[in-house]
């Protein structure tokens, strides 16, 4: 399943530009994938405060990162919270459409701690998020000039911490990794397509995940069918690319006025 950017010419006749591309793994991968979701389960002692408090978002816990508050920050709440309904309609779209079931539909052992979303499992709702959110306010926190935020630390941060938020899924038994890859892989595409609606410059990137080709058999390192964030970053903003990750040819865009506007008030808020 492939989602678009709408383009209007002067003419307001409507042209559509691949933004992400989807496809999902076979039956046999998922099935794969059930012996992580088992080892994860081992954390649950852990993480369940984290799973539990989690369940409806994780934008909060990006506030441990970078200072957003409702008094500080509330032109940078209102656009991490434009790009979460975005990629709220994104995943949910690609989710209906590619009808992938929960770990629970493939073994009764996998015994889910959290009730279970009675949408399909594939990409994940939180890793699409999470991901656009946390790429989204550090190209912003970026943006400001401000030197402290130019720590490439804080990137790390964001991200690292929107990888825990997915694996929490998987920890919880409702999630595979290939979701949560997939899931990072779309909010890191939307996050950076709306930071160039905003911001520029006048093209985007489009991307597409072969689930098919992701990693399913069990070799050592970050080719075995886990969850890596690193590998989902390095293939959509470095080279080398994985083989399931590949590109369209990148896209003219128009920043919005609006999204400009809330952009700027929002970097004022760092600076």
């Amino acid at each position: 399943m492939t989602v678009y950017h709408l383009r209007w010419s002067g003419t307001l006749a409507a042209t559509y530009q691949p933004l992400a591309q989807i496809s999902r793994p076979t039956k046999f991968q998922f099935r794969n994938y059930l012996r992580f979701v088992d080892s994860y389960a081992d954390l649950r002692g852990d993480r369940a405060p984290e799973i539990l408090t989690q369940m409806g978002g994780a934008l909060t816990f990006l506030s441990s990162v970078a200072f957003l508050h409702p008094s500080r920050t509330p032109y940078t709440l209102e656009l991490l919270a434009t790009a979460i309904r975005l990629a709220n309609f994104t995943e949910m779209r690609f989710k209906q459409a590619l009808a992938s079931r929960r770990p629970n539909e493939y073994s009764p052992q996998i015994q889910p701690m959290i009730l279970t979303p009675s949408h399909g499992s594939f990409p994940s709702g939180h890793a699409t998020e999470t991901f656009t959110v946390a790429w989204l306010l550090w190209r912003l926190l970026r943006a400001t000039g401000n030197p402290e935020y130019q720590n490439i630390n804080f990137r790390n941060q964001l991200l690292r911490l929107a990888a825990r938020v997915a694996i929490n899924r998987t920890v919880a038994g409702v999630h595979f990794p290939v979701d949560s890859a997939a899931g990072a892989f779309l909010g890191l595409v939307l996050g950076d397509y709306v930071r160039r609606r905003c911001a520029g410059p006048a093209t985007y990137l489009a991307r597409r995940f072969n689930g098919g080709a992701f990693p399913g058999g069990a070799p050592p390192g970050m080719i075995d069918g886990d969850f890596y964030w690193r590998a989902i970053y390095n293939g959509i903003f470095v080279a080398p690319q994985p083989p399931y990750l590949t590109n369209f040819p990148n896209q003219p865009l128009q920043p919005n006025p609006i999204l400009r506007w809330l952009w700027n008030k929002a970097k004022a808020e760092w600076k």
